[in-house]
């Protein structure tokens, strides 16, 4: 009997295994496709591991507009324009420009989650407050595959 469940076991261990294989060449595939191509966001980490983004082309407008909104929320607090030392993403609660601190906005980030009445965007929001980044599939190229299979399952953890 207990050989029977030892080898239900390995099977079962086995097919994981394979799922997971097959689950990152997928991915490797993916990121290939994706490399260099302007449809796509792009992430390039140099020797010094400094991160650059570039955008995807269709984004351009919307991260424009964000930037802009930025600017204003900023000149309404300061009573001036942003200039190049500041920080785009400030704290909203001081009064000098510095940025807004990292661990304080994820906690937001998990107050607004737990109201959320949508399951599924409360998961995602709790999974980018766990990982501190969010896979989409318009993004999911620029992550490794074992930063895209640790976002999945902080959203399933969350989920449950």
């Amino acid at each position: 009997m207990a050989g029977k469940k030892e080898d239900a076991n390995q099977r079962r261990r086995a097919k994981r295994l394979a799922e997971r294989a097959e689950r990152f060449e997928r991915h490797a595939a993916l990121v290939n496709q994706r490399a260099d191509d302007r449809r796509f966001v792009q992430r390039v980490t140099d020797a010094q591991g400094r991160v650059t983004v570039t955008l995807a082309e269709s984004e351009g407008p919307q991260i424009t507009d964000a930037l802009r909104q930025q600017q204003e929320l900023f000149r309404d607090k300061f009573g001036r324009e942003m200039g190049p030392s500041d920080p785009v993403f400030f704290d909203p609660d001081a009064d000098e420009p510095v940025p807004v601190d990292e661990g304080k906005m994820m906690a937001e980030i998990r107050q607004e989650a737990e109201r959320m009445p949508d399951p599924q965007m409360r998961a995602y929001l709790l999974a980018f407050a766990e990982c501190g980044y969010m896979v989409t599939e318009a993004n999911q190229h620029t992550f490794s595959a074992h930063e895209a299979e640790a976002f999945t399952d902080a959203v399933e953890r969350h989920l449950d």
